[in-house]
């Protein structure tokens, strides 16, 4: 291997294309809070109101779609089945890789992760973007996928033409990493326990491709060429359709989570639940009114004190300040809420949340709309 190459050439280049996407970066990590729940309307001493209707789509999407047990099917490079007398052999190897598959998901647990298969199919939905890795190496093949925030493709029409991917990893990953696939040694004198990796692929054409890796600024594996394409598969799903002439951000509109059609409806019914919580807390706690000449009547701590005893002089009074009625449309204005998110996500009837009698008609319906939310991601 060539020694002391500085990475910073191929740091630059990698940082170029990692910058048009960008957007997609901003808006997968904004759509992740709803996945987690965040409060974004939390006030001090205030009532707040956070749906979980966005994790509970991505629950049942990422049950649906995840193949149990996984299924493999062999065809030619031509899309044809195989003959009779190589249809023995083929379910041999689709029987291996089902094996196989099964071993990852054992890996995974042993990791503290979910099952592989479910890790897979959750960041896919939460995203909208995949990138797995393979390989037929020894002793086994393996396949593994990538985090799209740290996974930049670039394409043509030909295909995938180049792959950068950056991401920081420990030091002791990083020389395991560096054993394992003989590389050169990283620099860890700095100090520091992370150490930021990259790669990256170039394709010629579908018969060879080339890849380098950089760790910290120090090249370990130099430009080496490889036969066949870039060893990953990359697409996305969901999402508008990609025209860079329509669409100055179509990075981020290209390929979208699953919960990106009710996004900002998910975003008006946090609020519109929060102001009504608030206004029933204002109503149930009025503020009080008194006319008192000599030492004040009410004290804070003592208003819903139980026995609490208040004393007055002559013509002294005490009362609650009229508040508004709260408005009959608020609960409508929800319940319209309600029904536009149904629309655009799983129907509550999908979870068993059915508030009469239902026909077979509509149960078909309200199937076959969430069989329509989730074609896109059947990749």
């Amino acid at each position: 291997m060539v020694m002391g190459i500085n990475g910073n050439a191929i740091i630059s280049e990698i940082n170029e294309i990692a910058r048009t996407y960008v957007p997609r970066d901003d808006y997968i990590l904004k759509t992740y809070r709803l996945l987690r729940m965040d409060d974004d309307n939390e006030q001090s001493d205030m009532e707040s109101f956070v749906s979980n209707d966005p994790r509970t789509l991505w629950n049942m999407s990422t049950y649906l779609l995840t193949p149990r047990p996984p299924q493999f099917q062999l065809s030619k490079k031509d899309g044809s089945q195989f003959g009779r007398d190589l249809r023995q052999w083929s379910q041999r190897i689709q029987d291996h890789f089902i094996r196989v598959w099964s071993q990852q998901n054992r890996k995974a647990s042993r990791q503290g992760r979910n099952g592989f298969t479910r890790s897979l199919v959750g960041s896919f939905l939460s995203s909208g973007w995949f990138f797995v890795s393979y390989g037929t190496g020894s002793p086994l093949p393996f396949v593994d996928y990538w985090s799209p925030l740290s996974t930049f493709p670039v394409w043509s029409e030909y295909g995938l033409s180049r792959l950068a991917r950056r991401r920081q990893i420990s030091v002791s990953e990083a020389m395991r990493r560096a054993d394992a696939n003989g590389w050169d040694k990283p620099d860890a004198s700095n100090g520091s326990s992370q150490i930021w990796e990259y790669h990256l692929y170039k394709s010629f054409n579908e018969a060879e491709f080339s890849h380098t890796v950089v760790m910290g600024t120090k090249v370990v594996k130099p430009w080496t060429l490889h036969s066949g394409v870039i060893p990953v598969v990359a697409g996305i799903a969901g999402g508008l359709p990609g025209n860079q002439d329509l669409d100055r951000d179509w990075p981020k509109n290209q390929g979208q989570p699953v919960l990106a059609t009710n996004e900002r409806v998910y975003n008006s019914q946090n609020r519109q639940h929060t102001f009504l919580q608030q206004m029933i807390r204002d109503t149930a706690n009025p503020r009080w009114f008194e006319r008192s000449s000599g030492q004040p009547i009410l004290r804070p701590e003592d208003m819903f004190r139980r026995g609490a005893i208040f004393r007055g002089g002559v013509n002294d009074d005490i009362g609650p300040l009229a508040v508004p009625p709260i408005p009959v449309e608020a609960r409508s204005s929800l319940f319209d809420v309600g029904n536009m998110i149904q629309r655009g996500g799983v129907s509550d009837i999908t979870f068993g949340n059915v508030q009469q009698q239902v026909s077979s008609v509509l149960m078909s319906q309200a199937a076959e709309s969430t069989a329509q939310l989730l074609d896109p991601y059947k990749t």
